[in-house]
């Protein structure tokens, strides 16, 4: 590999890193975490639920909705 290459790969590190610190940042992703979390743990099923819902209704982006449907149906 050489200088350029190696170059051009921490550059996109870095933007990734970047990225991933902004989304971290972001409240949703704080509350979606701890969602995730519970359905992990399987804590109370009504909660996760509504919770779930409580994001349809406020209209959070459906493919966040979806995932955690996914993880909930997963585990």
């Amino acid at each position: 590999m050489n200088i350029a290459q190696s170059k051009q790969l921490l550059d996109n590190h870095i933007n990734l890193a970047s990225y991933i610190k902004e989304q971290q940042l972001n409240v949703n992703y704080s509350q979606c975490y701890g969602l995730e979390h519970q359905i992990i743990l399987g804590d109370n099923i009504k909660d996760i639920i509504n919770a779930l819902e409580t994001k349809m209704v406020k209209k959070h982006k459906i493919e966040v909705i979806l995932r955690l449907i996914c993880l909930l149906c997963v585990t």
